[in-house]
């Protein structure tokens, strides 16, 4: 112990006095040692005078004296601690002989003082009080109901008896609120004197519902002010308890899960909110007309003898002008007198125009048998269908007439109006069963040879017949998706269950074999019946349709399987290859070295195999999570707080932001805003300050002094949460010394009880100083490092909430550097989903200039290396790993680009930062890396990880000392899953999503100024990517209002950039509109065996929008258009490369996760509502997808354009909310819509 003391001391001198002789520091650290040794002595003489330990469980009661009174507990007899849980205790004083109630839950516990009953003197009321000396009483669990009566911060107040519930210490599933019912587990004394046996509630181990229900409903009320609602009259609800994106409105029909809670009037409280995603069906409809509600049909009807023409219709190219006359012809009897006309008023440009008479204000007498002409002329301005209207006013009647435009995209593209644009339904061609289960082949030669000997091998899982079976019975009965849900939910009861610690491994082993069994059957779609082989070198090649697509998506070690209709060869055989090399539209095959020689130009059957190594690693991680992370760790109920890991002192000075909510006032133009999140080489200074000389001897020894300087740098500036423990989130100036980070709280039987007289050399040797790296964190990118380096909850992961533009990979790469340089110790593994994240980490870690040669290594694989996903600058810091067990097979050596391969376990292990894919990282579980080997396990976008993949990395986490950090944004997009039955059943639900959905991660403004608990969980706020109005948005709809733009309306360089395209955006008071909604009546189109759409409407208004934005000086650079189907992402293209115009971005929403752009254009596609089902299908489009929308939505900085059907868009509750915005704020331009 005394030699662990000793280099920790050591290493402390180290870091505040680098220039120290090793021998003073040895001579201070002996006289360090000395003290402790004493009052080790002191502490053993006072045990030995105790009484005998407490060894049977129950209650005692006993009389003390109280020894030492701190901020947060009371030390009695030497030996026992009480929280200061309220005021009661405010005058007791170090000396006072006490009475007071201990229990004992075990043996091995600690024991715990439930209460002071009393102080045995005249300063407090002992008439009434029976003082029990070492009378000993038993326990039991019990059950109470109760209703919550108050909240105060983190600790719920509930009847009877007023009994304090503290949130941070119990097991929940839930926030509870004032009114609740709840029923409390509780361990409670009993006692013969209570006439049902329950004395003192000694602990509250849960807390539940008292009851709850599911049901569907409908919203009767809701108030946007102080948003509160009310479904089936009878069940009030939140809107932050609503499902993400979703606003509500009266009628809309929502699945509600509430619980028993008195709120007036009604006896329900939702907890959460779930809209009713509904696909229109055969009783809706479909818009063929654009006339308002409001027109009396009666107004479209001759009348009076009056006859108007009624077939007024307009077919023109975009930009062409057309004119229609239309007769007023008198059929009756006597003249009627023809008063004006006029166009109906609508909030869009109109496109049509009355060019005679040309005064209407004069009157007309059409006499019998007359005629009178009115000639109007179309300038088609927008691309697609809409109407517009026309009133002719007579003297005592009116008659309406709709006329209906259709602008076509002919003048800008003859490729659109082709025969070959139709509607085609999807087919299905499903595969024989027992050949895609069991082919048997003549195997081929793989990229690599797997070696002989590995470490630890990977366990087999082999997709279970019956789960084929139940998938293929699903498919040939052609069931709808929510019928195969309910089919497979019921011939797999497990998946009905919820997630827990006893169906985390069935369930998740049976979303992987559906997910496999999906990328299977998709691969199978790109088989080909016709194929000839090519010849290039020792190579096969095939030229595969779509490659450059990537779809299929096929990589190196993927597998193609060979056969011949007619077969020259042995035995009709079934021949394997790998792909070794993939270009842009052929892939280079080796097969048996026989089949080589063999073939010789054949026409040949193709059919594709995906590769399982990454699923198969997926599989295995579920199974060592279960060993290695506990349920503690995979489904915490409640946080155990631990010791600060270190104790912070700082530099700089630093003021708190006054608001921590969101404010919507101007703050700094984009020039100086955006550097928040630049990269972490924006530093001044890189050397690490030193403090003043002081002598170790006299700061350890002076412990009262110690004390009270450590007390007087500390902020009295606390955050508002449970008072057990207070953290300190500002720091002030103290007589221009240094400012510290303190934690003071009420140690438990969680930490490691450490004797008093040692505390202080403790919190010595745990003090660091912390040095910014990056200048310009800001508030609470800074407080996300200092909680995790805190480490209050560990090892419970700690979340970085970073909405879009907020700077949270920013924030990641100085959480690593300051891990790096406080903790000597550790080992950090960074872990994303993605390679391009991956290479953005360790790009931005680079350009720090912190890291030297060889801190860091980026683990790629071996198929990395003959493409460009790696950027060329980082391939010097590239390595490959080689399975094969150390010693048995040694390849090492460097690639002409630097990357180094085949590296062994004894080069990977020895980097202090390594990076990789979460899939990638799998391999070091293989080369035998153990449980424990890195001390810190980061993943950064850990959103988009299903929760097999993301346990890859955590494995290796020791979870008694290691700490894991997650960051991402779980209101983005989530993994990238292919089975939508996989999908609906949870693998499309992130660890971090699912984390931050239960308690203790839940949001709770009443209990945390933060809103979440500072020691789990950081949201940062300040977004430096868009404008204001842009960003209320995504704000409103998102994130609970709460995100603070830092880009200037009026100042930045995006307000200029708008301002200076005023001409081309919808007229607008005050600046011009940032975000535009386009109304586009237009077709959409598929093509056969493909869900995927298209809109040739869309894509020239893309076309059209392009024009303008390059005539003001914009670069392809700085815009992106977006769009959710891959077969509109190629209509745009090919439309703009036909019309030589250049490209900019075009891709899915998942080509722009983490992106931004100046402009962005969304193209939503998708025009007949009664096809929305299929978009539900596959989990296509924006429907029912509001993750999908929210990143669409976000990648602006200056404008955001988006072009869709209003009329179809309108049924979808989220597209809803931005049709209501875009009107309200002067936004929508296009077709006519009138919004209900």
């Amino acid at each position: 112990m005394l030699s662990l003391m000793y280099n920790g001391i050591q290493y402390a001198m180290s870091y505040v006095y680098p220039k120290k002789t090793a021998k003073d520091t040895d001579e201070e650290i002996n006289e360090v040692i000395s003290r402790i040794e004493l009052a080790n002595e002191t502490n053993t003489d006072r045990t030995e005078k105790k009484e005998e330990a407490l060894n049977e469980e129950g209650c005692y009661y006993k009389t003390g004296s109280i020894t030492e009174i701190f901020t947060d507990y009371i030390l009695i007899d030497d030996s026992y601690t009480y929280e200061k849980i309220d005021d009661s205790t405010n005058n007791l004083k170090v000396g006072d002989k006490i009475h007071y109630l201990l229990y004992l839950r075990n043996p091995n516990a600690k024991p715990k003082v439930r209460k002071i009953i009393c102080v045995i003197d005249d300063s407090w009321n002992n008439e009434n009080i029976n003082v029990k000396n070492d009378v000993h009483t038993y326990m039991t669990s019990r059950n109470i109901v109760a209703k919550v009566t108050k909240r105060e911060g983190r600790i719920a107040i509930v009847e009877p008896n007023n009994i304090r519930v503290d949130l941070s210490k119990v097991r929940s599933e839930f926030i509870p609120l004032i009114g609740d019912w709840l029923m409390l587990d509780c361990l409670v004394e009993l006692s013969n004197e209570s006439e049902d046996w329950m004395g003192e509630i000694l602990e509250i181990n849960e807390i539940k519902p008292l009851r709850s229900q599911l049901n569907c409903g409908v919203i009767s009320k809701y108030n946007p002010e102080n948003k509160v609602g009310v479904i089936n009259k009878d069940i009030i609800f939140y809107k932050r308890l609503c499902g993400m994106g979703y606003i509500p409105h009266v009628g809309d029909k929502v699945v509600t899960e509430s619980i028993e809670s008195d709120q007036g009037q009604y006896k329900w409280r939702s907890l959460t909110v779930t809209p009713l995603i509904q696909a229109p069906n055969k009783f809706i409809k479909p818009t063929t007309s654009n006339i308002p509600s409001v027109l009396d049909t009666e107004l479209l009807k001759n009348k009076y003898g009056i006859v108007i023409d009624d077939e007024l219709k307009f077919n023109l190219g975009i930009g062409e002008e057309g004119t229609l006359e239309v007769s007023i012809r008198n059929n009756a009897s006597y003249a009627h007198l023809l008063q004006n006309g006029s166009f109906v008023p609508q909030k869009t440009p109109s496109q049509l125009s009355l060019v005679s008479p040309i005064n209407t204000r004069i009157s007309t007498v059409v006499n019998p048998s007359e005629s009178v002409t009115y000639t109007f002329k179309c300038k088609a301005l927008f691309v697609g269908t809409s109407e517009e209207q026309f009133i002719f006013n007579f003297k005592d009647f009116k008659i309406t007439r709709v006329f209906h435009i259709n602008i076509n995209t002919k003048n800008i593209s003859q490729k659109f109006n082709s025969a070959s644009i139709q509607q085609k339904k999807e087919k299905i061609n499903l595969p024989d069963l027992n050949e895609l289960i069991e082919t048997t082949c003549i195997p081929g030669v793989r990229p690599s040879k797997p070696p002989a000997f590995i470490k630890i091998r990977n366990g087999i899982f082999k997709i279970p017949r019956y789960i084929w079976n139940m998938v293929f019975d699903i498919m040939q009965n052609k069931l709808s998706q929510t019928e195969r849900e309910i089919v497979i939910g019921d011939q797999i009861p497990c998946l009905q269950r919820d997630l827990s610690f006893e169906t985390y491994k069935n369930r998740f082993h049976i979303l992987l074999y559906l997910e496999e069994i999906a990328l299977i059957l998709c691969l199978q779609t790109y088989d080909m019946k016709s194929a000839i082989l090519r010849r290039c070198g020792d190579y096969l090649t095939l030229e595969v349709p779509g490659l450059a697509e990537k779809r299929p998506s096929l990589m190196i070690g993927d597998k193609v399987i060979v056969s011949f209709q007619w077969n020259n060869f042995k035995e009709n055989s079934k021949y394997e290859g790998f792909i070794h090399k993939v270009k842009s539209t052929e892939i280079f095959l080796k097969f048996n070295q026989k089949f080589h020689y063999e073939y010789s130009g054949e026409d040949c059957q193709v059919s594709f195999k995906i590769s399982s190594a990454s699923l198969q690693r997926c599989h295995n991680a579920v199974n060592l999570a279960l060993n290695r992370l506990g349920p503690d760790f995979l489904f915490p109920t409640q946080v155990v707080q631990k010791e600060p890991q270190f104790y912070l002192e700082e530099y700089e000075n630093e003021e708190k932001p006054i608001d921590m909510r969101v404010r919507h006032n101007e703050s700094i133009s984009s020039n100086s805003s955006s550097s928040s999140i630049t990269s972490v080489s924006d530093t001044s200074n890189n050397t690490v300050k030193r403090s003043p000389r002081i002598s170790v001897a006299e700061r350890l020894t002076n412990i009262k002094s110690v004390e009270s300087s450590f007390k007087k740098t500390t902020s009295c500036t606390r955050t508002k949460m449970n008072p057990n423990f207070e953290m300190n989130l500002t720091k002030c100036a103290n007589d221009g010394k240094t400012n510290n980070a303190t934690i003071s709280r009420t140690p438990n039987e969680s930490i490691t009880q450490i004797n008093d007289e040692l505390k202080p050399y403790i919190i010595q040797i745990k003090k660091r100083k912390l040095n910014w790296f990056n200048k310009k964190l800001n508030y609470y990118q800074k407080e996300a490092v200092r909680n995790i380096i805190l480490g209050l909850a560990r090892p419970l992961p700690y979340v970085i909430f970073g909405p879009p533009g907020t700077g949270k990979t920013v924030t990641i790469c100085e959480t690593i550097l300051q891990i790096l340089t406080i903790i000597p110790e550790s080992r950090l593994l960074v872990a994303t989903p993605s390679n391009s994240s991956a290479n953005l980490i360790t790009e931005r870690l680079l350009d720090s200039n912190i890291l030297k040669p060889g801190d860091l290594v980026r683990l790629i694989a071996y198929h990395c290396l003959n493409s460009n996903i790696i950027p060329e600058e980082l391939l010097p810091y590239c390595a490959t790993a080689k399975l094969a067990e150390e010693g048995t097979d040694n390849q090492f050596y460097h690639h002409k680009n630097g990357v180094k391969l085949n590296c062994t376990m004894s080069v990977l292990g020895r980097h202090r930062i390594t990076i990789g894919t979460c899939n990638m990282l799998g391999i070091l579980h293989n080369m035998g890396f153990p449980r424990g080997h890195f001390s810190h396990i980061l993943v950064d976008e850990a959103g988009q990880a299903t929760e097999p993949e993301i346990m890859i990395p955590l494995n290796f986490i020791h979870s008694n000392h290691g700490q894991v950090i997650l960051a991402g944004d779980p209101m983005q997009l989530g993994p990238v899953v292919q089975s939508q039955l996989a999908s609906f059943f949870g693998l499309g639900v992130s660890f971090l999503s699912r984390l931050l959905q239960q308690f203790p991660y839940q949001r709770d403004p009443e209990g945390f100024e933060t809103l979440y608990d500072p020691r789990l969980v950081t949201k940062l706020v300040m977004n430096y990517r868009s404008l204001p109005e842009i960003l209320h948005l995504s704000n409103t709809l998102f994130y609970e209002s709460e995100l603070q733009p830092q880009l200037s309306s009026k100042n930045s360089e995006e307000a200029k950039l708008l301002e200076m395209m005023r001409a081309e955006l919808p007229k607008k008071e005050g600046s011009p509109p940032a975000i535009i909604f386009h109304g586009v009546n237009g077709e959409n189109y598929q093509d056969s065996e493909s869900p995927s759409w298209y809109n040739p409407e869309e894509a020239a208004q893309v076309y059209l929008y392009l024009l303008k934005l390059y005539k003001y000086g914009l670069e392809p650079d700085d815009i992106g258009i977006i769009t959710p189907y891959y077969k509109q992402v190629m209509q745009i293209r090919d439309l703009l490369l036909e019309l030589h115009l250049k490209l900019p971005k075009i891709s899915t929403v998942e080509g722009f996760q983490g992106q931004e752009r100046k402009v962005i254009i969304i193209s939503a596609v998708r025009s007949c509502n009664t096809l929305v089902d299929d978009d539900v299908k596959h989990s296509l489009g924006f429907i029912a997808s509001p993750n999908r929308l929210n990143v669409a939505i976000t990648r602006a900085r200056a404008l955001l354009i988006i072009l869709g059907n209003p009329k179809l868009l309108v049924l979808d509750p989220y597209w809803r909310s931005i049709l209501t915005y875009c009107t309200d704020c002067g936004g929508y331009t296009g077709c006519n819509f009138l919004l209900s």
